[in-house]
């Protein structure tokens, strides 16, 4: 119990000297943690700093010379001035300062490299990790450690690396390298012992730490002035490229995973799996000069396509209202009181004894009410169908003439689609209402459907299916089947949306209908397009016509369904239509 007492007092003391050292103002977060490796430290958003640290630390033994006192407290001021320098130290260094530098100066040309090499952005190891992210954290590391080295010495660092090797097992030729690139680069070298002794023979990552060395020509600036070198912004691009060109020469293409090795930092990169994260990060990336949009190398394109839609639908203005009412409602019952001759019903006199001991007319138990608000939604509908969005090779068309940027130049030529075309307005307006009915409260994952229809049509179960689906056009021809429209319409009092061009080439094609006449079923044909109308009643449906009208849009229109028309300048509209109709919020 001492012991434990006076290691607390360690660490809160540990705690506060970092802080100050530093001036650090974020918020420094510590826990015990009885695990293996004894500690971990993570910086997020590179403001406030978790830390976790095992009171039974060491669990091996260490060497001669090492206390338990003073080797707990020097690996563990580490670990926190580690993570402290991420961002800066008291003298304004720091790697990589700002979550641009680490995207944008590291991340970045890391990936670039990586992905020269073929060698993909797959998960790896346990920490949340992908390839290219953990290259970039290895880098960030580098740098990091060695201003810590130049603040505070090299020993707590490497025993803290010491405990790392002890616990979790073969060292592979990647972090080999790390650890040996570090051994060379410190500006103080004591501890060094503690990691010499799990070094392998392999002539690869010596061979990998001579290249970098070499080419960075870190070893020819004086050892005091190196940790200045690696916190300069400037450099941190070429440190990047070079690390990762060289060092991935030690990754086995055919097992990603044996190069994995834990990092004490955890994942400094855990916030791109972030929804609002990915969306600033694609968006950012859409707005840039050039003729088509570029992803991150670092994000799947896929992912970021999806993300830029969702960021331009948050972009919609959509003012939000609430809406209540004032009710009464009963909250219990209490028995028998006086019959009132205005009020209550003759039916429901009774005639009773009152507590005086005489006989009046009374009425039975009646309600105790109180007056509340409650919120009301109009929205809630048993199924939102943000329907079939036409993916037909007509919606490829740019609107007016105008060039627009391509959208997914990793697709093949006749896939692709520009920022001008008639499917990224459907896109736009489809996004558009899953973001109107997610602020609404009205969105949810299971009730939410949405498709494409082509030569084919493909309805997703559920939201998530639906936004992959949305971004997989075929851009064939313009086919509806009567299954699909069967499926659009189930149940009844659905939220339905429709959005084309309206070149249908089958509308006119007969179908067969069933229905019930005086018990009996009657089979008759109907042109497919007056078959959607039939199937569209009982329900809330919206036609977007992307473009002029004609044939299909008058048509529809003549019928009775609701019919938007959208030129291409109004991207908002069925989103303001259905705040005007269904919630009753534009006047």
């Amino acid at each position: 119990m001492t012991y434990k007492i006076q290691r607390n007092k360690d660490v809160e003391k540990i705690v506060s000297e970092v802080r100050a050292r530093n001036n650090f103002r974020g918020k420094i977060s510590v826990k015990e943690k009885y695990d293996a490796p004894c500690f971990s430290g993570v910086i997020k958003k590179l403001e406030n700093i978790e830390s976790t640290y095992n009171p039974d630390y060491p669990l091996h033994e260490i060497g001669p010379g090492y206390s338990r006192e003073k080797s707990f407290n020097s690996a563990f001021e580490s670990v926190l001035e580690h993570e402290v320098t991420h961002k800066k130290d008291g003298k304004g260094r720091g790697f990589p300062q700002t979550e641009d530098y680490d995207l944008e100066r590291v991340l970045t040309p890391v990936a670039n490299v990586l992905k020269s090499k073929g060698l993909p952005n797959v998960a790896i190891g346990n920490q949340g990790h992908t390839l290219y992210t953990y290259f970039a954290n290895l880098v960030s590391d580098f740098g990091v450690n060695n201003i810590v080295c130049d603040n505070r010495g090299s020993e707590g660092l490497f025993l803290v690396y010491n405990d790392m090797l002890n616990s979790s097992g073969k060292l592979g030729d990647l972090f080999e390298g790390f650890l040996k690139l570090q051994a060379r680069t410190f500006s103080k070298k004591k501890g060094v012992s503690k990691i010499i002794f799990y070094f392998t023979q392999n002539k690869k990552p010596k061979k990998a730490v001579q290249n970098f060395l070499s080419r960075t020509k870190l070893m020819e600036i004086l050892p005091e002035k190196r940790a200045d070198y690696l916190a300069n912004p400037d450099n941190y691009e070429k440190i990047s490229v070079i690390f990762a060109e060289e060092f991935s020469e030690l990754v086995d293409a055919q097992d990603l995973q044996a190069c994995f090795f834990p990092v004490f930092g955890g994942n400094d990169f855990a916030r791109l799996n972030d929804e609002e994260v990915q969306m600033k990060i694609a968006i950012k990336a859409y707005g840039k000069e050039g003729s088509e949009f570029k992803p991150p190398v670092f994000m799947d394109d896929n992912l970021a396509l999806l993300s830029v839609y969702k960021m331009l639908a948050k972009d919609i203005e959509m003012k939000v209202e609430s809406h209540s009412i004032e009710t009464e409602r009963p909250v219990s019952y209490v028995s028998r009181r006086k019959f009132d001759i205005e009020k209550d019903n003759v039916e429901k006199m009774r005639i009773g004894i009152n507590s005086p001991g005489k006989l009046e007319m009374q009425v039975g138990k009646y309600p105790l009410k109180v007056r509340s608000r409650y919120q009301i939604s109009a929205g809630n509908f048993p199924e939102i169908r943000v329907g079939l969005v036409d993916c037909s090779g007509s919606t490829r068309r740019e609107i007016n003439g105008k060039k627009g940027k391509i959208m997914n130049s990793w697709a093949q030529k006749n896939m692709q689609w520009t920022d001008s075309s008639i499917f990224h307005y459907e896109l736009k307006n489809a996004f558009g209402l899953f973001e109107l009915f997610r602020r609404k409260g009205t969105l949810r994952r299971s009730n939410t459907r949405a498709g494409v229809f082509s030569d084919e049509s493909r309805m997703g179960i559920d939201l998530s299916e639906s936004e992959r689906l949305l971004l997989q056009p075929s851009f064939s021809g313009t086919q509806l089947d009567k299954e699909t429209i069967d499926e659009l319409f189930q149940g009844r009092n659905c939220l339905v949306y429709l959005m084309s061009d309206g070149e249908i080439a089958n509308k006119d094609d007969w179908v067969t209908e069933y229905r019930k006449d005086s018990g009996r079923i009657i089979e008759q044909k109907v042109k497919l397009i007056d078959y959607f109308v039939q199937k569209a009643e009982g329900h809330h449906v919206f036609y977007l016509h992307v473009g002029e009208p004609n044939e299909t849009s008058n048509y529809l229109d003549s019928r009775g369904i609701k019919v938007v028309y959208d030129d291409g300048t109004n991207s908002n509209v069925l989103v303001d239509l259905t705040r005007k109709e269904i919630y009753g919020e534009i006047k």
